[in-house]
């Protein structure tokens, strides 16, 4: 998280690591992509220029590419509603 403060790459593979955990796997195993999904997006009030760039991007990857297929399983979506709300 820190060196991708500066590095936009950086920035870019911790967004993929967080992605591709939250679609592989199942509610019980997307905790910790949340966390660090949770962290990249609380960067977002920071000096970063990195992060006001892609910040509502990836809200909006994560609403259209990783919420809206797994809608239909309500586990799933009740840890994505927590973590929302949280983030809210």
């Amino acid at each position: 998280m820190h060196y991708s403060w500066y590095s936009f790459e950086v920035l870019e593979g911790l967004w993929n690591v967080a992605s591709e955990g939250l679609k592989a796997r199942d509610y019980d195993g997307i905790q910790p992509f949340l966390i660090l999904l949770q962290h990249m997006i609380e960067a977002h009030g920071s000096t970063s220029p990195q992060y006001r760039t892609v910040t509502e991007s990836i809200m909006r990857n994560v609403f259209e590419a990783i919420i809206k297929p797994k809608r239909q399983y309500w586990q799933f979506m009740e840890k994505m509603t927590d973590f929302v709300i949280k983030i809210g």
